[in-house]
């Protein structure tokens, strides 16, 4: 991961790529920045010039929209696929059929598992972008499923000091997911609040409401399903 510490340029501040920090020093006289593997370097870089306390960065953010489907949910000839929708003709568009992920597993494929599969595929894109040092805008997910969000905001911490275990003594449902999503948006939310962005959000949209993301993400998970 790097940081670049701007000291002298047309914004001071510590940046996380190096687009948002040439923006500030490129033909700028003077310029004074430099890069570090660690924020802990950058904000000491920073205080050696008297930056003690200084804002963040500003930042853009930029919507995931993301959709699971599933027909025949609960029978034995059910299909489920999930659908990731960042923009029209963006390349990290996806449509997902879960026999291409569940196929050496016992889980049987059912709405909700795809609504999670698809917030899953979203996390990872979003860590990866971090680990590559790409992650220049603050991420913000879209879903229509109340039950995939509650089940990192509302219920994931509870699960996990519990050993994953639900109110009746079971395993929760699909918890080979749920764990891992509960881990990227640690991962990430930790990320983001170094830089100052705050946690990682995810919004509850009504599905079949004309949001054109979700009918988008929609559709895709549609074609998952075809393709099922």
């Amino acid at each position: 991961m790097a940081y670049y510490a701007v000291v002298e340029g047309r914004t001071s501040g510590i940046y996380y790529c190096w687009d948002h920090c040439r923006n500030q020093v490129h033909r700028y006289s003077g310029a004074n920045y430099r890069k570090f593997d660690d924020y802990e370097d950058a904000a000491y870089y920073m205080n050696r010039y008297g930056f003690n306390e200084y804002t963040p960065s500003t930042y853009n953010t930029y919507p995931i929209y993301v959709d699971g489907a599933c027909r025949g949910n609960g029978r034995h000839y059910a299909r489920a696929g999930y659908g990731v929708y960042y923009g029209r003709d963006d390349c990290r568009n996806a449509s997902v059929p879960l026999s291409d992920l569940d196929e050496d597993n016992d889980y049987p494929p059912t709405n909700q598992r795809a609504e999670l599969y698809a917030i899953k595929h979203a996390l990872q894109d979003i860590w990866d972008d971090i680990c590559d040092g790409s992650a220049c805008e603050k991420a913000h997910i879209y879903s229509d499923s109340q039950y995939a969000i509650n089940c990192i905001i509302e219920w994931g911490t509870m699960w996990e000091q519990n050993g994953w275990i639900n109110s009746k003594g079971n395993t929760i449902s699909n918890d080979d997911v749920v764990k891992r999503i509960n881990k990227l948006y640690d991962w990430i939310t930790e990320e983001y609040e170094d830089r100052g962005w705050g946690s990682l959000s995810l919004t509850h949209v009504r599905g079949h409401s004309g949001n054109y993301g979700n009918e988008q993400a929609d559709w895709l998970a549609n074609e998952a399903v075809d393709n099922y």
